[in-house]
């Protein structure tokens, strides 16, 4: 019954609560799972116009244009949600992974900045791991290798760590040496398909 689907529903909340931030974003997200990036991006920009300081959508701007391929945009978006909430550090990572991505330097002050931010494993391991990546695609492999080494030693779970490792050092032709990371990864994650 399309009158009792879950659009359907948010519509009629958001014609009820207009004001509702979150129910805007909800409807934006059921664009979005449905393929409908389009419709999402314009819902995103009519909670803009509602609070142009509301970083909930301006994180899931960058969400549907790194979808679209265009990264200068999505990093614009992440950039424009940290001015209004500073401490979403999950944001922080996310940005840092486009500039290393782009080969960017500002990945290193990202994670440089995440590293001062918190004394928590995890994230630790996740600037780490973000350095990793950035060093990796500049080709610097024994730098990627130290960092995705600190990540490990952050957080042993980090299964992308001990892939990343594995790849640089088989593509290194030390095929025991990946072997045998490879095998940790399965040892922490059985169900790793990519580790096997």
């Amino acid at each position: 019954d399309s009158t009792n689907s879950p659009m359907a529903i948010i519509e009629k909340l958001i014609e009820a609560y207009p004001d509702s931030l979150l129910l805007i974003a909800k409807l934006a997200d059921l664009h979005e799972e449905n393929g409908r990036l389009d419709m999402a991006m314009a819902t995103i920009e009519k909670g803009l116009e509602k609070d142009s300081t509301a970083a909930i959508f301006y994180n899931r701007k960058a969400s549907l244009l790194i979808a679209k391929g265009d990264t200068s945009g999505a990093i614009s978006s992440l950039l424009k949600s940290l001015s209004y909430a500073p401490e979403q550090t999950d944001i922080h990572v996310e940005l840092g992974f486009l500039y290393a991505a782009r080969k960017n330097k500002n990945a290193l002050v990202v994670a440089d900045f995440l590293l001062t931010q918190s004394d928590q494993p995890q994230l630790q391991a996740k600037a780490r791991y973000l350095k990793g990546i950035y060093y990796s695609n500049l080709g610097e492999t024994k730098k990627a290798l130290e960092q995705f080494n600190e990540c490990i030693l952050n957080d042993y779970t980090f299964i992308d760590a001990y892939m990343e490792k594995g790849i640089l050092i088989y593509n290194d032709k030390r095929y025991e040496e990946a072997l045998k990371v490879f095998e940790k990864a399965m040892a922490i994650s059985n169900t790793h398909a990519e580790a096997y």
